[in-house]
């Protein structure tokens, strides 16, 4: 039996690496209380404030070359403001490590770390085993659309499966992140069975991926009524996952669905435990705060190459007050909304994008509010609210949306007294059976 906690200490002892000792050290603070962390956090954030505000250009006019202590005296940082920034919010280095945001909910734009934080990040995404109660060294897959070559030594000593999920689909697009809004997925066949067999062979014990992407294979696994595909444990990120997602995706692949909220920028800011009450915020590497519309801000206590405080995120969600039973110190969230890229299943077995729907609704600023809901597989309920909408315009947006969605599935587009939402949102219904 291979020690596979010794080869990583070894590897990382010769590659001069610290990322393992950063992990015990974010193990460690697992068990801290709450009083505990707030003052690593706090100390965190007046030493960001002091290195930002001395080294990087950028801080240095944004603060009015003032030493600033508290982060409510700074303004948000916009993504726009950020891109447009360039290498101005950059503290010069040798080896600077270059990145790039998703751009699903924003503009697109490189930003950089350095070799250490590198190690510090690799760390953060190794305690997720942690939360997910699966040891390091356990057989797992990542399936995500690649960006970035991954190291194929790590996967070997951690026992990993990289599966890219940009494969999946004809044009090579990911299912969760279309290059446009009016693609339509055909997905590929031939290179699902291959993942299918890989996964089989592998004997996961925990599959890390996007929720677009399992319902996708969880989809065809019940259309072939393949066996074999089971994962104990599985950690889905990038997309909001909906009740009837996360339903779908446990019955399907019998394992325990533990929701991760992170972003490319903050690969992990919050995870849930066990207990399924809501996301514990990693507050010894993270602060988190709420706008006045809950759009969620962060600030990353450990970036010192290219600091992002006070980081608007465009995402949506909101405190949880109460304490959750698992004894964790770390507080919880609730993450209301996001990246809509969820998808629809339609009768046919057809994959359509719901950020095409949201897209063609929300042109239309006369109406207020709306949900889209997938009633049944062959039947799509878009309610609105609206004083103004003419008819005529809701007839157009019924048949724009008709033409997207194809003959094996009917849109229709009703108005509503009213919608329980707080915001714009979609919510959709996932098929629980397997497509005829």
């Amino acid at each position: 039996m291979i020690n596979r906690h010794a080869m990583l200490k070894n590897i990382a002892n010769i590659l001069n690496n610290p990322f393992l000792d950063y992990y015990h050290q974010l193990k460690k603070n697992n068990t801290l209380t709450k009083s505990e962390l707030e003052i690593i956090q706090s100390n965190k954030i007046k030493k960001l404030l002091e290195y930002a505000s001395k080294n990087i250009p950028f801080y240095k006019k944004k603060f009015g070359n003032k030493y600033l202590q508290e982060l409510k005296d700074i303004p948000t940082l916009s993504k726009q403001e950020l891109k447009d920034t360039g290498m101005v919010a950059v503290k010069p280095e040798r080896k600077l490590i270059k990145k790039t945001t998703s751009g699903t909910t924003g503009p697109a734009f490189m930003f950089y770390v350095d070799k250490d934080f590198f190690a510090l990040e690799l760390a953060r995404n190794l305690r997720i085993f942690d939360f997910a109660q699966t040891e390091v060294g356990e057989p797992w897959v990542l399936l995500v659309p690649l960006r970035d070559k991954k190291n194929k030594f790590f996967s070997y000593l951690t026992r990993r499966l990289v599966l890219d999920a940009a494969l999946l689909s004809f044009g090579r697009t990911p299912l969760c992140c279309p290059k446009v809004l009016e693609e339509q997925f055909q997905p590929d066949e031939k290179i699902i069975k291959t993942f299918f067999d890989k996964i089989r062979r592998h004997h996961p014990k925990l599959i890390y991926s996007y929720p677009s992407t399992l319902i996708a294979l969880g989809t065809y696994i019940r259309k072939w009524d393949v066996k074999g595909i089971i994962a104990k444990k599985i950690i889905l990120s990038g997309e909001v996952l909906t009740i009837p997602a996360r339903k779908f995706i446990e019955e399907t692949f019998q394992g325990e669905v533990f929701d991760l909220y992170g972003t490319t920028e903050f690969p992990a800011i919050a995870q849930e435990c066990k207990m399924h009450k809501g996301l514990h915020v990693f507050t010894d590497s993270y602060f988190i705060e709420f706008a006045a519309d809950n759009e969620i801000i962060v600030t990353d206590l450990d970036n010192y190459t290219m600091p992002f405080i006070r980081y608007k995120t465009s995402d949506l969600g909101h405190l949880i007050k109460e304490k959750c039973s698992c004894g964790s110190g770390f507080p919880l969230i609730g993450i209301t909304h996001g990246r809509v890229s969820d998808l629809i299943v339609a009768p046919n077995g057809q994959f359509l994008r719901a950020g095409f729907f949201t897209s063609i609704i929300e042109k239309n600023k006369e109406i207020k509010k709306y949900q889209i809901v997938q009633e049944k597989q062959d039947l799509l309920k878009i309610y609105i609210i609206s004083n103004s909408l003419s008819d005529s315009r809701k007839n157009f947006l019924a048949k724009r949306c008709r033409e997207y969605a194809g003959d094996s599935i009917g849109v229709s587009i009703e108005t509503a007294p009213d919608i329980d939402l707080p915001l714009k949102q979609f919510f959709q219904t996932y098929p629980t059976r397997e497509i005829e």
